[in-house]
C-alpha cells in the first residue's frame, strides 16, 4: 500500500515529509463546501471529499485528504482575492483570536479504511498597525493562504500567541496524522 497525499499544497507536502518521505502527491477535483453548515465541520467534510476523490483514482493505496479553515466570530475567512482584500483580512484579524481547524481523512478502498479527525488551534493576533500589515504583505506572498497569512513566514510579526499545534495552522497536524497512519497500518 502506497501513501498518497491528495493535495497541491506545498506546505502540506513539506509537513508530510517530516513524517515520511515515502508518498506521492496528486491533485484531485473535489467539490469543497463553503456555505450551509457549521463552519467547524467544513474542513472535515472537505477532507473526506478530497480523500474519496483520491481513493477513486488509487483504490489500493492509503489516500490523505486535508482541508484547513480559519474562523472568526462564526465566519470563515478564506484566501484573499487580491492584496487589498488581504489587507482587509489582516485588519479584521488584528487584535483578535481566531480558530484554525484542519480536517484530515485517510481512505483506502481496497482495505475498507476510513479514518477521520480534525484538530483546532487558537491563534491570537497582535494589534496590527497599517505599517506592520504593509510590511508583512511586502515580505510574504499571501494570495494562496487562507486568512492572508502564513504563520511559518514572519508569523512573529502578526501573532501574539498560538494555543495548539503550530503545524496545524500551517496545514497538517502531524502528531495526530502519525498516530492515524499507524492505526491504519501504514508502515513508514
Amino acid at each position: 500500500m502506497k501513501l498518497i497525499l491528495a493535495s497541491a499544497s506545498p506546505r502540506r507536502k513539506d509537513l508530510l515529509k517530516g513524517i515520511t518521505g515515502n508518498f506521492l502527491t496528486v491533485r484531485v477535483d473535489a467539490d469543497e463546501l463553503s456555505v450551509g453548515i457549521w463552519p467547524e465541520r467544513f474542513p472535515l467534510l472537505n477532507a473526506i471529499e478530497k480523500s474519496r476523490a483520491g481513493a477513486a483514482l488509487y483504490p489500493e493505496d492509503l489516500v490523505i485528504g486535508a482541508d484547513t479553515v480559519i474562523e472568526l466570530d462564526d465566519q470563515l475567512i478564506g484566501k484573499p482575492v487580491d492584496i487589498d482584500d488581504a489587507r482587509k483580512i489582516l485588519q479584521t484579524l488584528s487584535g483578535h483570536s481566531h480558530l484554525v481547524t484542519t480536517g484530515v481523512c485517510l481512505t483506502c478502498l481496497a482495505e475498507a479504511i476510513s479514518c477521520q479527525f480534525s484538530v483546532s488551534t487558537t491563534v491570537t493576533f497582535k494589534v496590527l498597525s497599517d505599517d506592520v500589515i504593509n510590511a508583512y504583505l511586502e515580505k510574504v506572498h499571501v494570495l494562496d493562504k487562507a486568512g492572508a497569512y502564513g504563520i511559518q513566514e514572519y508569523g512573529d510579526m502578526l501573532t501574539e500567541s498560538v494555543d495548539g499545534p503550530l503545524d496545524n495552522v500551517i496545514g497538517l497536524p502531524c502528531e495526530k496524522l502519525s498516530e492515524a497512519l499507524t492505526a491504519c497500518g501504514f508502515n513508514y
